[in-house]
């Protein structure tokens, strides 16, 4: 596989679409076909769930230490806190109920909040599947359109959206259950001293086994959104027919595939560095929803072109660069959720 020449066509790709007869129009038409495919990588400006939900479970556990002695305190805090020169004025704990009915509400709160999260979560991500072939339409056809792309890629981004649903939703319960079992079971007084060794040996390799089975899901996620999205659009199947399809074609050509994913690995720290390069440089302007995605819509277009010249070289199937192909492959009737 060739993966420096690309680099040059994606470049001319660039010059040719953004910057000459350059327009304002443009830029935020085909911004927002690029902010809704990015929701897929993680790129939306400050819209990271539910990648920042595994961050405050791994501070909460490394903090668990020096705040266990205040954790089980404050309730009685809160009880026992009179006012001075007031005895007889009810604590705080008595005017909303007690203790016991402060921390049912905060459990409901919380849930809510969860919910809520889980739910824009997942709109978020079905967005962003419809969005990932929106972008690679207008780029290929050098183009800004959003209302017919958003139509007509209905049924492919909703295919899209199951294995990222089923894949992404198991890897974050495998993390969120990793990461809450090793946390409860350290907190357990002095039970790392009553453990047999044979049990941290279990412990260690399910962890092991874990961590392996989240970037292997990941990895075969990011080959569905980028090889399997230009393999729906040339031939137009499902997205299990495109993740069948990849698995075949890692079997066929493994070296490719793994030149490819390390290529993509590279292109991808290069990308996270010009935005945060951006963000920092516009006084974290660029780091706003929609906006940042605007400012550095070159980037967006060089990954997709760079994407389809490497993704064309594993056979004509895949090659979405061939005269003819047509714009809008359908589905079959029962492809769509």
């Amino acid at each position: 596989m060739n993966i420096i020449d690309p680099l040059s066509v994606a470049w001319q790709a660039v010059s040719k679409q953004l910057f000459q007869n350059f327009r304002f129009g443009k830029w935020f038409a085909l911004g927002l076909s690029a902010w809704l495919a990015n929701i897929l990588i993680g790129n939306t400006g400050n819209c990271t769930f539910p990648f920042n939900i595994l961050n405050v479970l791994l501070d909460v556990g490394s903090k668990s230490h020096s705040s266990s002695g205040l954790i089980p305190q404050w309730p009685q805090f809160l009880a026992s806190a009179p006012v001075p020169g007031q005895a007889t004025t009810p604590d705080l704990s008595q005017a909303i109920g007690g203790s016991s009915a402060f921390l049912g509400i905060f459990g409901v709160i919380l849930i809510a909040v969860v919910v809520v999260a889980l739910a824009l979560g997942l709109v978020m991500l079905w967005l962003g599947c419809r969005g990932q072939f929106m972008l690679l339409d207008n780029v290929l056809h050098d183009r800004d359109q959003v209302i017919k792309p958003w139509k007509e890629f209905r049924k492919h981004g909703n295919s899209l959206f199951l294995p990222f649903l089923f894949l992404g939703g198991g890897n974050i319960i495998l993390i969120f259950a990793v990461v809450i079992g090793v946390v409860a079971f350290s907190e357990v007084p002095g039970l790392g001293n009553s453990v047999e060794t044979w049990v941290w040996v279990v412990l260690g390799l399910v962890c092991m086994l874990s961590v392996a089975l989240v970037v292997l899901a990941a990895i075969l996620l990011m080959l569905v959104r980028e090889v399997g999205s230009v393999w729906m659009y040339r031939n137009g199947g499902t997205a299990w027919d495109a993740m069948r399809r990849i698995l075949a074609l890692a079997a066929e050509k493994p070296a490719d595939v793994v030149l490819y994913i390390v290529a993509r690995i590279v292109l991808g720290i290069v990308f996270w560095s010009a935005l945060m390069l951006v963000g920092f440089a516009t006084c974290c302007l660029g780091f706003l929803p929609y906006l940042n995605t605007v400012i550095t819509l070159p980037v967006s277009v060089f990954r997709v072109v760079y994407n389809v010249e490497l993704v064309a070289q594993f056979g004509a199937e895949f090659d979405v660069r061939i005269p003819g192909t047509p714009a809008i492959p359908g589905l079959p009737p029962d492809a769509a959720v």
